[in-house]
């Protein structure tokens, strides 16, 4: 019997009243005004007489005369009694706007019900018969809950609802995740959402579970279309939901329908098959909700029947988040946030709850055990789906692990005991997780990915499962995992401790975490020192005895050996005492921490950059540090390292330096992991503010300086220099940094009576500094005028104050500056010349440097004061090329070669004259260069060596050339000169910085020793990538070809092997001007004889660069390929390389070797897929990396389809190739999902 008869059978089967009080139901519901039953007693199950039956007023004042009848016998006597009754009745009739009669059977033929309704036509009242029939498609259609309220039976719940139904209906299945909750940060979407509506009827939202799509296809209808809005989630039957819609269509009105969660819905492809005509008028909208990993499927599905558009929703993150609870809210403490985020686990509905919660009391020990709002939530969400222990034990082992590859042998070895304990098969395992995937408890990606979408419900598992229910061993658990793979364990226990925090939990964690201890300790586990890491809060005080006992075995470093204090760029804290110690600072035991510290520095002071980079990781100053901690373990380790009657003082000292000027900032900067969101980062910055536990603290810090002796002076006015470059970073500051600031200057202006000196520039100018960017903040600091009025100081603050406020005009300025306020002597010269001598940083000297060049050109009228001054000059420490350069250059035009001897032969400095005479023949004019110079350049160099040139090593050959004018051998000569020194002094010199072609032509046909040319060129100029012109190799190889090979064996392989080859321009010069297939095959063979695939490999690589830039090596390629006369390792090699650097290049090629038609076995080794690529780690860039691969290899099928039969073997390959990258994309999407990667 199906649903209709079966409907019809018992409407004709109950009694007359509960057909009556069925009717009037249904009736009340369509018409939608009072009703007024009289055919029946009030509270009582039977009917009375009364005429109608029923009536109803509507809100227009209509009225509706019901009759009644379940007779069957005599129907139209029975039905004609009752009209004529009503037609009885002393009332006016021009109220009664229609008259309805139900009656149970349909046995009245259609030309009785025709009269009737003619005969009230003309007095103008409709006639309405609803027989049995009717009534049961109605209930069945539209009103399926009066079944079980009159008919004795239930019938499944109508699939299609209302928005209001739906949302009843959502928000009784999903306790606590309310449809009409707050809604944020989704209003770029629902304006894409009307947008792509303007030109399309389906849209598809999808995301993973969680991130609200629901919720917006429910704002959206709520908005739009309030009163024609309709949605399908949980459907069993597809025809009877057809048969919905098509009462939903009767109307012209646009309807919205929303398929939620459509991947749980069989066979949608019907519907949209049965709809079509409706979806082309654009009559219908249709919005559907879908996971993300099963969006494809359902948009192939739609698709054939009409476009379709996605929009892809990504979770709100938890910057916005924390913009919500502080806008709704008003929770604006850094901390509470940070708590409500974590125990939230960045659900926004979560996190509302757990605010509305915390604001009751304003306690956070209120949100501390968030179980409450945990069980609002989620409690029926689980009691609705899971119908056993056992599947919570399964639900339990995935919220462990948080994501698992069931086809991973090592992941189930790790699992398995747990299954064996509660007797539970790998194979029900599996059946348990395809169902509670079909609940969407969890997501279960491609038959082989199983994570948790929902941390909330992850975390919710965890409760239930090891501390309520405690149907898994946590103990047992961990003991099977850890060693292997401790990040469950460690994920696990953190979310019990963090969000469902009371004491029966911490005790019953805290023996789990003891046990466990212990059994790794008495195992001797490799893994037992990272456990104690991991879990110190958990035992403080065995955890100090396990430090204490680990630090007394090891052995003290010896003390005569020398200690570096240089701090490694490299910050990673990779010793495991130190972790442990640092992470026992965050309990209530920082005392001992700081004490096991400073007791392990002593024992092991070569491990200096660890301690730092532990202090630096964990002792640093943050929020926390204000809000929380109160500077307690700063504060006690600073005391700790000052102990110097304990412990090495020097290492101690050593190391607070390191870590004072980090600990004296205002601006305090720290960079964490966002709460839940692990490949994210949050950068937070904030001032320091004057708490009492802060200034204690600095109180330390400028203690130590001020009792640090002599030896240390230096680096103590650095920190303080170094205070007035972190002044910088403020500008509008409040009045408790303020504070700060003034406490700090206290200790400040002690250190600088102390250790500067007013007569020193360098210290003039830090204190300076600190006065300049103190005023700006409204701060004074006083007793430093006799720093201020430094004369040296004055003009340099006049000079850098012109060159900051001009910028690129500052030289005109400054030229004005000299004429007005300086005398362009060699007095003030000399003067301005020792200050740049004095000062520390090249940046301090710019303006000055400025200087000095403008007053040389003033000196330049009179000649004895020029030479005076450039004398003075070049006796200073200042080494600005271009300076000198200029006063050499002018040096000859005003003097003879003789006289700038002379003045170079007084530099004292054996370096600095070495460079200055360098200076001197490198810009000697064409006009000087004779046999005199030539002469002095060749002993010159004979006499120069390494130790002469010292730190003035910037030199080239670029500057012998010139000298073959007055030898053609000159620079053979040179060369020859240089050659015969030792290794390091060559390296200096053989290089050029531009060789032209025609310079690079002459100095090869001009060499006659070209055996000699090609040692410099192999061994120092190509080596060093210091033939910037490219011209030399290809010179050199048409005088003599052999430089080919020793440039393969010595230039090419090893640059290949370092990755360092970047001559393409010079190598195609050579190729461009000579035979380029000789020699090309040359250097292949050269490669060859190695007998190293990568190697060959990466000259297939460059070979790539080189056919992009000239067609030469692309005829090349071919014509290897087609020659065949190599063996298929070297082609396949070739084509490896190609395919690593350019795909589209790789089946260019691979076009050539296919038309060869090589062995099939052959082809198949080839790699079709690109073997070097890079995948942004989002669903966008996956999905477009492997269907551009697809594409690709699609392309080449149809191409080999038009060489017709003889290559069809290539192409079912190839097609072979296009599944499998399409199941790799399935693959790769699924991984991402289950956050796998």
């Amino acid at each position: 019997m199906n649903e209709l008869n079966k409907i019809e059978n018992a409407i004709k089967e109950i009694d007359a009243t509960t057909f009556q009080k069925l009717c009037d139901e249904y009736l009340s519901r369509i018409l939608r005004g009072t009703l007024n039953p009289l055919g029946s007693e009030d509270g009582k199950n039977k009917p009375t007489k009364g005429t109608p039956d029923s009536y109803i007023i509507n809100d227009s004042g209509d009225l509706y005369l019901m009759e009644y009848t379940s007779q069957e016998s005599r129907l139209i006597q029975k039905i004609n009694s009752d009209l004529k009754k009503l037609s009885e009745l002393k009332i006016n009739k021009n109220n009664i706007k229609k008259i309805i009669y139900c009656s149970a059977t349909s046995n009245v033929n259609i030309e009785y019900i025709d009269s009737l309704t003619e005969k009230y036509k003309k007095e103008n009242i409709e006639f309405k018969f609803i027989s049995n029939f009717e009534l049961a498609k109605y209930i069945q259609d539209k009103y399926r809950d009066l079944a079980n309220k009159y008919l004795g039976f239930t019938l499944p719940p109508r699939q299609l609802k209302n928005i209001s139904e739906f949302e009843e209906e959502y928000n009784k299945q999903f306790s606590g995740s309310k449809l009409n909750s707050y809604f944020a940060y989704r209003e770029k979407e629902l304006a894409e959402i009307n947008e792509y509506f303007k030109t399309q009827n389906i849209i598809v939202l999808t995301g993973k579970p969680g991130v609200g799509k629901t919720r917006l296809a429910f704002e959206f209808a709520k908005r739009n279309f309030l009163n024609n809005s309709f949605f399908a989630r949980n459907v069993y039957d597809i025809s009877a939901l057809i048969s919905e819609l098509q009462i939903e269509f009767s109307d012209d009105s646009t309807k919205l329908i929303v398929f939620d969660d459509a991947n749980q819905i069989e066979n949608l492809e019907k519907i949209f098959k049965a709809f079509v005509q409706q979806l082309n008028s654009g009559k219908v909208k249709i919005l559907i909700t879908v996971r993300d990993y099963v969006k494809e499927d359902i948009e192939n599905k739609v698709d054939e029947y009409s476009s379709v558009s996605t929009i892809n929703l990504q979770s709100i993150d938890t910057k916005e988040i924390r913009e919500c609870i502080t806008k709704v809210y008003n929770i604006k403490n850094e901390y509470i946030l940070d708590i409500i985020c974590e125990i939230s686990h960045s659900n926004l509905r979560m996190a509302i709850l757990t605010s509305e919660v915390y604001l009751e009391k304003h306690r956070i020990i209120d949100i501390a055990d968030a179980s409450q709002v945990y069980k609002k939530i989620l409690k029926n969400v689980l009691e609705n789906v899971i119908d056993n222990d056992r599947q919570l034990i399964c639900l339990g082992i995935i919220a462990f692990f948080g994501n698992l590859n069931i086809n991973n042998k090592q992941e189930k070895v790790l699992y398995k005991p747990i299954l064996d304990t509660a007797n539970i098969s790998y194979t029900e395992f599996k059946q348990n997780i395809a169902l509670l995937d079909k609940q969407e408890l969890i997501d279960f990606i491609n038959q082989k990915y199983i994570f948790f979408s929902d941390q909330t419900l992850k975390a919710y598992v965890l409760k239930i499962v090891f501390l309520d229910e405690k149907l898994i061993s946590l103990k047992d658990l961990i003991e099977y995992t850890f060693e292997t793979k401790a990040e469950p364990t460690i994920n696990c226990i953190n979310d019990l401790i963090n969000t469902f925090y009371n004491e029966e939990n911490k005790d019953y964690l805290t023996q789990v975490v003891e046990e466990v201890w212990k059994y790794l300790e008495d195992k001797h586990s490799e893994k037992y020192l990272d456990f104690v890491s991991d879990f110190v809060e958990f035992d403080a005080n065995k955890t100090i005895e396990t430090v204490k006992e680990k630090i007394d075995q090891i052995k003290q470093y010896p003390r005569k050996n020398n200690i570096s204090f240089n701090i490694s760029d490299n910050n990673r804290l990779d010793d495991i005492i130190l972790k442990i110690i640092n992470h026992l600072s965050y309990t209530d035991s920082y005392k001992y921490a700081s004490e096991l510290f400073c007791l392990y520095l002593n024992k092991q002071p070569q491990l200096f950059s660890e301690f730092h980079a532990a202090i630096i990781q964990d002792w640093a100053i943050n929020y926390d540090t204000f809000i929380n901690y109160k500077f307690r373990k700063q504060i006690s380790l600073i005391k700790e390292l000052m102990n110097s009657e304990r412990f090495d003082s020097e290492v101690n000292i050593y190391l607070l330096l390191s870590i004072v000027p980090k600990y004296l900032e205002l601006v305090i900067e720290e960079t964490h992991g966002v709460v839940n969101e692990p490949n994210k980062f949050m950068t937070r910055k904030f001032l320091s503010s004057a708490t009492e536990d802060n200034l204690v603290f600095r109180e330390q810090l400028w203690k130590f300086l001020l009792k640090l002796d002599f030896n240390f002076d230096s680096k103590v006015r650095k920190i303080v220099a170094n205070y007035g470059l972190e002044l910088f970073g403020l500008n509008n500051i409040d009045d408790t940094t303020r504070k700060v600031v003034q406490f700090d200057l206290k200790c400040i202006s002690k250190l600088i009576h102390k250790l500067f000196d007013p007569k020193s520039l360098i210290d003039c100018v830090a204190v300076g500094q600190i006065k300049n960017r103190l005023f700006k903040i409204n701060i004074e600091i006083s007793n430093i005028d006799n720093f201020l009025n430094n004369s040296d100081y004055r003009l340099y603050q006049d000079i850098e104050s012109i060159r900051h406020e001009k910028k690129h005009k500052s030289n005109n300025f400054l030229k004005k500056y000299v004429d007005d306020n300086l005398n362009s002597d060699v007095e003030t010269l000399k003067n301005i010349v020792n200050i740049i001598d004095n000062l520390e940083k090249r940046s301090q000297t710019y303006g000055l440097l400025m200087v000095v060049q403008i007053i040389l050109d003033n000196l330049k009228n009179n000649k004895d004061d020029y030479l005076s001054g450039i004398k003075f000059l070049f006796s200073s420490k200042i080494a600005v090329s271009s300076i000198f350069y200029a006063i050499i250059n002018y040096l000859h035009t005003v003097s003879s070669t003789s006289k700038i001897i002379q003045i170079l032969d007084k530099v004292k400095n054996e370096s600095r004259k070495d460079w200055l005479y360098y200076i001197y023949f490198d810009s000697l004019p064409d006009k000087n260069l004779n046999f005199k110079t030539y002469d002095l350049l060749t002993k010159y160099l004979k006499n120069e060596t390494v130790k002469s040139i010292g730190d003035y090593s910037n030199r080239s050959l670029d500057f012998l050339y010139k000298f073959n004018t007055v030898d053609t051998h000159a620079f053979e000569e040179c060369c020859k000169i240089i050659y015969s020194k030792e290794e390091k002094f060559k390296r200096i010199y053989f290089h050029f910085s531009y060789l032209d072609e025609k310079q690079s032509e002459s100095i090869v046909n001009l060499f006659d020793d070209i055996k000699l040319l090609m040692d410099i060129f192999i061994n120092y100029i190509d080596n060093d990538q210091y033939d910037i012109s490219n011209y030399l190799l290809e010179k050199i190889y048409k005088k003599d070809r052999s430089i080919l090979t020793s440039y393969v064996n010595k230039i090419l392989i090893p640059k290949l092997k370092k990755f360092h080859f970047h001559n393409e321009d010079q190598l195609l010069l050579l190729l461009k001007n000579n035979n380029s297939i000789e020699i090309l095959n040359k250097i292949w063979n050269l490669i060859c004889q190695k007998k190293d695939n990568f190697l060959l490999i990466d000259w297939c690589k460059e070979l790539v660069n080189l056919v992009e830039k000239d067609d030469c090596v692309d005829n090349w390629i071919k014509l290897f390929i087609k020659k065949g006369n190599y063996d298929s390792r070297e082609i396949r090699i070739l084509l490896e390389g190609i395919n690593i650097k350019n795909i589209k290049l790789f089946y260019k090629y691979l076009k050539e070797y296919i038309q060869t038609k090589p062995d099939i076995k052959e082809f198949d080794k080839i790699q079709l897929f690109p073997m070097s690529y890079s995948i942004p780690m989002n669903e966008k860039g996956i999905e477009k990396f492997h269907v551009t691969n697809i594409e690709s290899l699609k392309a080449l099928s149809e191409w080999i389809t038009s060489l017709g039969l003889d290559y069809f073997e290539y192409k079912n390959k190839v097609d072979i190739c296009v599944k499998g990258e399409r199941d790799m994309l399935k693959e790769d999407l699924g991984k991402l999902r289950a956050n796998i990667y």
